[in-house]
């Protein structure tokens, strides 16, 4: 039965996903064209503007939307669990989406934990969290331009699951509405949502979990699911997974054209007391460690001009003994045997969690 849902989803995708592309292209195309006339007003200038980067994140959308496919499998609805302090990886999901850029500006953003944190340490699937979360927050960054979003946890006492939430006052959605929102002869036309929800709709049914929506036009949304968790007593004396290393006096280079993901590494590495430094492309990299002292070296794959490959060739010519560390979201042998061919060290594979850097960059830094 799951293969065939899987199947049915894939279909109803792959066949709009030419007409879409060739839509959202010509659209921006189009706007291009109209804002080239130097006798366009101003306000009429900043519209167009907004469209194009508007149907730029439809299209951002249905790449991710491809990837998403690529690694459904039956195996990927099974739980995978590690243990972990869940108010920390609430933390970690919050500033991710803090410094995303996507929230409104006056929007009120909240996040609300129940259990102490010397209670927060479970056995849960991470992945599965962040992806689900992840999903409806960006629903909800979409439909709210005031008031505010909240989303957080509480723990079903009896049952061991956890129920999770997300609160908005946007636009609010009529019964039929919530109805299409997980139907898959649908999912192409649904504007700028994506796939996220009905994966994790079929995620949760195969897992025998729960999903109810509370929502009415112009009255916002909650929306609630629950995951299973079991309980892990931390060890007396033992040092939870989510202390971060004591790194001061350490200078990290970070490399990547986009400063909020240079922003988010150093939010999220802040309490080690390592200093960052940004460097925007491979030329500001090569320039930074000519004239300064580093420990190591976080490096983006993707940059216009020099990608992060290139780069770390150059770096580990020019000073072999300085570790490089690439960041990147494809997965697969072609990544380790790139990194094996220009030296590097390591790689993280986004998105990036706090404890993944603390045990990629400690191997350095310790």
């Amino acid at each position: 039965m799951i293969n065939q849902n899987i199947e049915k989803i894939k279909e109803a995708f792959f066949s709009q996903l030419s007409h879409n592309l060739m839509t959202h292209a010509s659209n921006i195309i189009g706007f291009s064209e109209l804002m080239k006339n130097e006798e366009l007003r101003q306000e009429d200038k900043l519209q167009y503007i907004q469209f194009v980067i508007e149907l730029s994140n439809m299209i951002l959308t249905l790449a991710e939307d491809v990837k998403s496919l690529n690694k459904l499998s039956p195996e990927s609805f099974a739980l995978n669990e590690s243990k972990a302090n869940l108010n920390s990886f609430m933390d970690e999901i919050y500033n991710a989406a803090q410094n995303s850029n996507e929230i409104a500006d006056g929007v009120r953003f909240t996040l609300r934990k129940t259990l102490r944190d010397q209670d927060a340490t479970f056995l849960i699937d991470k992945n599965k969290i962040f992806k689900m979360l992840n999903t409806l927050l960006r629903n909800s960054f979409e439909s709210t331009v005031s008031g505010g979003i909240e989303f957080g946890y509480h723990l079903l006492h009896d049952a061991e699951k956890l129920e999770f939430f997300v609160f908005d006052t946007g636009r609010g959605m009529t019964a039929e509405q919530q109805k299409k929102l997980f139907d898959m002869e649908s999912v192409s036309k649904q504007r700028n949502r994506g796939l996220g929800l009905i994966v994790m709709k079929m995620t949760l049914d195969e897992l025998g979990e729960q999903l109810r929506i509370e929502s009415k036009p112009g009255e916002g949304t909650r929306i609630y699911f629950t995951l299973p968790f079991r309980r892990q007593q931390a060890a007396a004396g033992a040092k939870p997974d989510s202390a971060a290393p004591d790194w001061h006096g350490k200078k990290v280079l970070v490399v990547d054209d986009n400063k909020m993901n240079y922003l988010l590494i150093c939010k999220m590495l802040f309490s080690t007391g390592a200093e960052f430094v940004w460097a925007s492309n491979a030329a500001e990299c090569l320039a930074q460690l000519d004239t300064g002292r580093f420990d190591c070296v976080l490096m983006d794959v993707e940059m216009p001009g020099m990608n992060g490959f290139e780069a770390s060739k150059i770096i580990k010519q020019t000073f072999p003994g300085l570790p490089v560390i690439i960041v990147t979201a494809h997965l697969g042998e072609n990544v380790a045997r790139r990194c094996l061919e220009c030296g590097i060290d390591d790689y993280i594979i986004q998105p990036v969690h706090t404890k993944v850097l603390y045990e990629q960059l400690g191997k350095f830094l310790d």
